[in-house]
């Protein structure tokens, strides 16, 4: 992870075969930009705004992120363009 003033760039890779990196990286061998992340205060409302869009929540259940522990939600990318988008709650 590196941490700039307005937002920090990670760079993944799979922890297995069947993770969704792994799958992103089936369909784009040279890799790519997987997913956009925006810090939401209130991930709820956030997700509220999202579908009064008609953008859907595709987190199936209550998730925590990897790099810092907060709660997290994917958008539908059929809904963004074909683009992933998470919401992560930062206070």
């Amino acid at each position: 992870v590196i941490h700039l003033d307005s937002f920090d760039l990670e760079f993944l890779e799979p922890s297995t075969t069947l993770s969704s990196i792994s799958g992103f990286l089936e369909k784009n061998p040279r890799g790519g930009i997987h997913h956009l992340c925006f810090y939401v205060t209130n991930l709820e409302l956030a997700l509220c705004s999202a579908k009064k869009e008609g953008v859907r929540n595709i987190t199936l259940r209550k998730a925590l992120g990897v790099i810092h522990g907060s709660p997290i939600a994917f958008l539908n990318p059929k809904d963004l363009s074909g683009v992933l988008i998470e919401f992560e709650e930062q206070p």
